[in-house]
């Protein structure tokens, strides 16, 4: 392994993520550790899909204290990969972080163009708390969203003009 570095370096990456998933148990960490665990995640889905993607955080650094559901975003950063990288283009995913009250977390992923049918039936399902295994991801945000902040836990998915796909996280 010492002449190949892309293993070597996805070995490195891998234990960075599994490393705090063993440490920590609880349903809730900080928010940092949760945005290090993603950026670790990214560097490995890309070494996968072959640098796909590009990767912005947007946050202000008071809130990186802040209690977080842990592995919310991955989910979500994982759908990102699976629906919309392209190995043609290079596409972004930007996680925008804030809190006005309540936690407000958009996932946004430039490579998605989904139809306004699906889109309103993962809505649906997402409102009803009906997930099934081909959805697994958001599912079970849901369900920890709902676990952990009762009613003022969501979860919802907007596309824009332009097909960006965005995932609105509120608790």
């Amino acid at each position: 392994m010492t002449n190949n570095k892309v293993t070597a370096n996805a070995l490195e990456i891998l234990a960075k993520i599994l490393t705090p998933i063993l440490r920590n148990p609880d349903f809730v960490w900080k928010l940092e550790d949760e945005l290090i665990f993603c950026e670790n995640y990214v560097s490995m889905m890309n070494i996968r899909y072959g640098n796909t993607m590009e990767y912005k955080v947007i946050c202000d650094n008071e809130l990186l204290a802040e209690d977080f559901p842990r592995m919310i975003l991955q989910p979500m950063i994982e759908n990102c990969f699976i629906y919309g990288s392209d190995p043609l283009e290079k596409r972004i995913i930007s996680v925008n972080i804030k809190k006005e009250g309540v936690m407000k977390v958009s996932v946004s992923n430039s490579g998605v163009n989904m139809e306004v049918e699906k889109l309103n039936s993962l809505n649906e399902m997402l409102r009803n708390n009906s997930g099934n295994s081909e959805h697994i991801g958001l599912s079970n945000a849901k369900k920890r969203l709902t676990i952990l902040y009762k009613d003022t836990g969501d979860i919802w998915l907007e596309k824009d003009d332009e097909g960006t796909l965005t995932v609105q996280i509120r608790f």
